[in-house]
């Protein structure tokens, strides 16, 4: 997944589901657990008024759900 792309080239949400494709492959409940804290986190930051990332981060979120359904 990484091989001709380095990690700072990855936008933060593309990171994310790079590891959420990581954790489904080897534990569920992990990814569960990865979600809930990404979810607290996206509430947190649109309580302090950031949308862009709160939606980044929500976004995020739908993908680590189809990558853990592909797998």
């Amino acid at each position: 997944m990484f091989s001709e792309t380095t990690s700072s080239e990855l936008s933060a949400s593309d990171r994310l589901v790079s590891i959420a494709e990581m954790i489904a492959a080897h534990d569920r409940t992990l990814l569960i657990d990865a979600a809930d804290h990404m979810l607290g986190i996206a509430e947190h930051l649109a309580e302090l008024g950031d949308q862009s990332g709160a939606e980044r981060i929500f976004n995020a979120l739908e993908d680590m759900v189809a990558a853990a359904r592909r797998n």
